[in-house]
């Protein structure tokens, strides 16, 4: 006898709430690893991305082993979480965002926080797990006295895969590419000091083009050099920067409370794709990046470009940080390293 299929669902909260693309959350921190497992264990089981109710009304008679949301305050989420439970179906629940802070930077998303739902979603979960330690600490102080009964918390930290293995070799002559991917843009207070040091970095002899993703620089549109692409769909994202072989990639996080829950991403992203990367010494790369070790680090803005400086004067120099940044990605952070995460939760449910 065949044995019964059993599916894992995945509630994709941008395409209920914003009718857009599919969330980084969902991809990233579901559907990558969770199928990666599936894979590996040669396990019999499905995964769906459930949009609306009448998605999961589908599914609601067959046999789901647990249903996976991303933080959101949105009431359709609220009923499928209802529904969830009323049928006797876990809910494993993602916070990847300090979405509860009253940082004025983040006044708009504020604006948009229904505490009373949120909460209602969480008492609905059975597993809360959180992108980053500091996220948790932040969440543990928030939710005091506002939720008694919390089941479990885990810390499921993001990874990549890298469908790329080859260490690139750079010589003298070598014309850099280079990538500023934001999703937030630049912020008004930064940015006039941001597009100077990026006109710097454009007009370096070495540089050969420069690639903003999810903004445009106006003052350098018509530089030959200055390519300005879209925000994509997370999936074209990463198939986007693993086709195109940047040298270098850079990350500039507010620091602000918001940004304590951001994993890492930028770090995976480039190196998987044997990427040099340049980011502020803020959380979560101030622990994690070694300067010149494992990529470059400045302290603030004024710093970015004499650090940078002297990879783009030898792209040798920059060959040998990218092939040791590479060695260690393959070694620490694929997503194998994060089998130990998710393992428990599936023999938990007795998959």
């Amino acid at each position: 006898m065949i044995p019964k299929k059993t599916y894992i669902l995945v509630i994709d909260r941008l395409s209920i709430s914003n009718k857009s693309n599919q969330s980084t959350s969902v991809f990233i921190r579901f559907l990558l690893p969770l199928g990666e497992i599936i894979k590996k264990y040669n396990l019999n089981i499905q995964i769906e991305i459930v949009k609306n109710i009448q998605d999961f009304q589908v599914y609601k008679e067959k046999k789901i082993a647990f249903v996976c949301c991303s933080r959101n305050w949105d009431n359709e989420i609220l009923n499928i979480l209802e529904l969830s439970k009323k049928s006797n179906i876990p809910v494993i629940y993602d916070i990847d965002d300090c979405v509860w802070d009253k940082n004025p930077s983040w006044l708009k998303l504020r604006k948009e926080f229904n505490q009373e739902v949120f909460i209602s979603q969480l008492k609905l979960s059975d597993i809360l797990i959180f992108s980053t330690e500091k996220l948790l600490s932040l969440f543990n102080i928030w939710i005091k006295d506002k939720i008694k009964v919390i089941q479990e918390k885990k810390i499921v930290p993001i990874y990549l895969t890298s469908n790329n293995k080859i260490l690139y070799k750079l010589n003298e002559d070598s014309k850099l590419k280079v990538v500023y991917t934001s999703r937030q843009g630049i912020k008004s207070d930064k940015k006039k000091n941001v597009e100077n040091i990026i006109l710097d970095i454009v007009n370096h002899p070495k540089v050969r083009s420069f690639y903003t993703i999810g903004f445009c620089i106006s003052s350098l549109k018509n530089n030959i050099k200055y390519k300005s692409i879209s925000e994509m769909p997370v999936k074209k994202y990463l198939e986007f920067i693993n086709s195109n072989q940047f040298d270098i990639g850079i990350s500039i996080l507010q620091e602000d409370k918001y940004s304590l829950g951001k994993a890492p991403i930028k770090y995976i992203e480039y190196s998987a794709m044997n990427t040099v990367g340049i980011y502020n010494s803020y959380h979560p790369y101030k622990d994690l990046i070694i300067d010149g070790k494992n990529g470059i680090c400045f302290s603030e803005l004024s710093n970015l470009y004499p650090k940078l400086k002297p990879y783009l004067d030898n792209p040798t120099k920059l060959n040998d940080l990218k092939n040791f940044i590479k060695i260690d990605y393959l070694k620490n952070m694929t997503l194998e390293n994060q089998y130990q995460y998710w393992v428990p939760i599936f023999e938990k449910y007795k998959l």
